[in-house]
């Protein structure tokens, strides 16, 4: 029998199985009828597809889709639907308030799938960055036999980990911009109740994969700025650009299509330790990740954040997934996390090398398990042998 000749609801439960939209794509593209089927399904089935490529992720991106619809420069985004959309969120991430695909709109689906789009684009950029960087800076300290793990493609969990750290870093950084320029009425407990709401959802190790995302747009941004800062400042557009990865996105593709040379010098300038030192390159990540931390402690997250926040805690590794604690931070800690992560971040050094920088700057946080321990063969990073931040102490 034919693929078109089976009955309407196979064909419909073959085309909600494809794991990617390119594939949905060619599955509806086979046969006359089988395209009609995806059109008369079309919002549900490019829904379902889309959370088979997402898997847990799904959750951060419905969670992004509210937040989307409201205006950080508006004086009245602390209001009843940022309260709204937070509370949805979390009640996805329970597992909860997950609608029917047939009964979401195509207009709403389609709005997932741009930001899918924005934050796959943009995800590829980090990867491949961080992929140089191993290349260009790490690969020649490694043992030999470790290099076919250490510059493999990404894997399904390493990629998700990547992807979903890029949805969650544009959901914060509209509170943090309207913390910061928000006008009317907000208050003090506006801004830290929506960094509660906000972070208190997520892990120590998940806000660090947040954390290690925004760090390489700090990176970035002082060098495009290099090319494109005078425009972006004409325009007005420099701190929308800051505090929006769609506009950042933009703003890149705008460059790359007028230089498309430039683009690709700061993409290896980006992808190499600044002015060839480790040191420097670690210590100015641990600025940057300080950056990070202030916008939310200066706020009083860090006052009310417990639960998921709470420490000491044990720690075991128990498989690379997106969901389960990363093996590097179980490795960084020695199985026993024993300090308030809202504190200050340690500035961790080993043998004159700022280990904590070096350690978020190489993406330790992103990777599964057989790339840690070929980043860990490197001479490079011997000083951050297992256990190297429970102390949080310097030698």
């Amino acid at each position: 029998m034919l693929l078109q000749e089976f009955p309407s609801e196979v064909l419909i439960h073959i085309l909600a199985s494809a794991g990617s939209l390119p594939d949905l794509r060619a599955l509806a593209s086979t046969s006359q009828r089988i395209y009609s089927l995806f059109q008369s399904e079309k919002g549900s089935l490019i829904y379902q597809t889309l959370a088979n490529a997402l898997g847990p992720v799904i959750d951060d991106a419905l969670g992004l889709s509210h937040l989307q619809l409201l205006d950080p420069f508006s004086p009245f985004f602390f209001n009843d639907q940022l309260w709204d959309a937070l509370a949805r969120y979390q009640a996805y991430l329970a597992g909860r308030d997950h609608s029917a695909p047939r009964r979401l709109s195509l207009d709403f689906v389609m709005r997932l799938v741009r930001s899918y789009h924005i934050m796959s684009d943009l995800s590829r950029v980090y990867i491949a960055c961080t992929f140089k960087l191993l290349d260009h800076e790490v690969r020649a300290s490694c043992c030999p036999a470790s290099l076919p793990m250490l510059l493999a493609p990404a894997s399904g969990s390493e990629w998700l980990r990547v992807l979903r750290a890029h949805y969650r870093l544009q959901m914060a950084l509209p509170i943090w911009l309207a913390c910061r320029f928000g006008g009317g009425g907000r208050t003090l407990d506006d801004m830290r109740n929506a960094n509660v709401s906000l972070f208190g959802q997520w892990k120590p190790w998940e806000i660090q994969q947040i954390f290690c995302v925004g760090t390489l747009y700090h990176r970035f941004r002082h060098r495009l700025h290099r090319i494109g800062d005078q425009e972006m400042k004409q325009e007005g557009r420099s701190d929308r650009v800051s505090h929006s990865l769609e506009a950042w996105r933009e703003f890149v593709r705008s460059l790359r299509a007028a230089d498309e040379a430039g683009w690709q010098a700061v993409l290896d300038e980006a992808s190499r330790f600044r002015y060839g030192r480790p040191d420097y390159a670690g210590t100015e990540e641990e600025n940057n990740l300080s950056a990070h931390q202030v916008r939310i402690t200066i706020w009083g997250a860090h006052k009310t954040c417990t639960g998921r926040h709470e420490f000491p805690i044990s720690l075991h590794f128990k498989r690379d997934h997106v969901t389960a604690v990363p093996s590097a931070w179980v490795d960084a800690f020695d199985g026993y996390y024993g300090y308030n992560f809202w504190g200050v971040v340690p500035s961790i050094r080993r043998e004159g090398q700022a280990t904590h920088g070096l350690w978020s700057l190489l993406g330790f946080v992103m990777w599964d398990a057989p790339r840690i321990g070929a980043l860990k063969t490197s001479t490079l990073l011997w000083h951050g042998p297992r256990g190297w931040a429970r102390s949080g102490v310097s030698t």
